[in-house]
């Protein structure tokens, strides 16, 4: 009993992790537990998941978010913190669609959940680093590469010659020997060779990461088909960035305090305005268009500011009590259907609906998090689920005492 409860709790201290954006701890953790678990798939989302939302962030320049610096680790997992620290966001990015791919074929292409997130990694690095697919080998590398020595040393190499080179010339100078200059020609094409090798030595890894891979017809395919969408996104953004740099323009909407064309706020007014929906003067702003809404834990807070204690919570309690009916009288008059997730509300039946507001606060919250990142959620498919369940997309939640 006591090993299948601390087996459960490492499972889903996995998720807890994801959920809050440690993405190398719950690789690591996901990562050590397959070793005991090696065909489960849970652990396989998790480490998939995590690469992705490594790759997501180091794409972003936001790595340090999500990862933390080698440094400041102690114990096995440093070894772990310091390879992510040396990598770059396209390694990382390599990496991630590596074993998403794996994945999703050994899944058989069946699962929605890594199907969506593979094809994010794969749209990321054809956009970002690799448009074309000529840039990885279709062959093996038949020459090993020497890994037996750090990067450090391989760095002084080139010093240390250099420090035998001006020896050998100052013994010449002193000699009196005015042919040392024939030497130079040969350490030039010398230090050509060294650095085209190094160039080499550190892109190896790159060229020969989809050597398999590039013989799998649908992975070839898709690889095509994301170079054109790629390609085509790109022209749209750029007709996107200057239709919004000419709305901010003429629209009452915008006033010289916005900092870009690019905010939500902004992008938002333009498409509720294009979209042709109905306009309030009296409260000078459109509909949203919106038929039905999940509230998730409303609560009403009294407050006086001129009070010591500010918060009023016998004044709170009674306003809460008919808080909810005040909500559904209000949406009835403007025609909105709406659905509440209310804790105070919940009872020995209401296990369902915790476990529904508990997802959704732990998505808002992830989703806040991540700020203007797009990327898919942790708990995807169960918002997916949820959001049908409720019978719609539009979500108004509150964080109450």
């Amino acid at each position: 009993m006591f090993l299948n409860t601390r087996k459960l709790a490492r499972f889903d201290l996995c998720h807890t992790n994801l959920i809050n954006r440690q993405y190398d701890r719950a690789l690591y953790q996901a990562f050590c537990l397959l070793k005991e678990n090696p065909d489960n798939i849970y652990l396989s989302k998790v480490i998939l998941k995590s690469l992705y939302g490594l790759t997501k962030y180091a794409n972003s320049k936001r790595i340090r978010e999500v990862a933390i610096k080698y440094g400041k680790v102690q114990g096995e997992s440093q070894k772990f913190n310091y390879l992510l620290d040396k990598m770059e966001s396209n390694e990382i990015n390599v990496v991630a669609l590596n074993f998403a791919w794996r994945l999703k074929t050994k899944l058989r292409h069946n699962d929605t959940e890594v199907n969506l997130i593979t094809e994010d990694i794969f749209y990321d690095m054809v956009k970002r680093h690799y448009p074309n697919k000529s840039t990885f080998s279709l062959e093996a590398r038949t020459t090993p590469v020497d890994t037996t020595r750090t990067p450090e040393a391989k760095a002084d190499e080139p010093t240390k010659s250099k420090k035998k080179t001006t020896t050998s010339s100052s013994k010449k100078k002193k000699d009196g020997d005015e042919d040392e200059d024939e030497d130079t020609p040969k350490q030039t094409k010398t230090s050509k060779l060294k650095k085209k090798k190094k160039v080499e030595d550190k892109n190896y890894f790159i060229t020969y990461a989809f050597v398999d891979l590039l013989k799998d017809k649908d992975f070839v395919d898709t690889y095509d088909r994301l170079a054109k969408e790629t390609k085509k996104d790109k022209s749209t953004e750029k007709k996107e960035i200057a239709r919004r740099k000419s709305v901010r323009n003429s629209s009452r909407h915008y006033s010289d305090s916005d900092d870009s064309g690019d905010s939500e706020d902004n992008e938002y007014l333009m498409d509720e305005k294009e979209a042709g929906q109905k306009y309030n003067p009296k409260w000078d702003c459109y509909a949203l268009g919106v038929e039905k809404v999940l509230i998730v834990n409303p609560f009403y807070l009294k407050v006086d500011e001129r009070k010591k204690t500010p918060v009023m919570y016998a004044g709170s309690d009674e306003a809460r009590k008919n808080l909810n009916e005040k909500i559904k009288d209000i949406s009835a008059d403007v025609k909105l259907d709406v659905d509440i997730l209310d804790k105070q509300e919940f009872n020995a039946g209401s296990v369902d609906d915790y476990n529904d507001m508990c997802v959704l606060i732990d998505w808002m919250d992830e989703r806040i998090d991540h700020k203007r990142l797009k990327m898919l959620p942790t708990d995807h498919l169960r918002i997916e689920e949820i959001s049908k369940k409720h019978g719609t997309d539009n979500l108004w939640l509150l964080w109450g005492p």
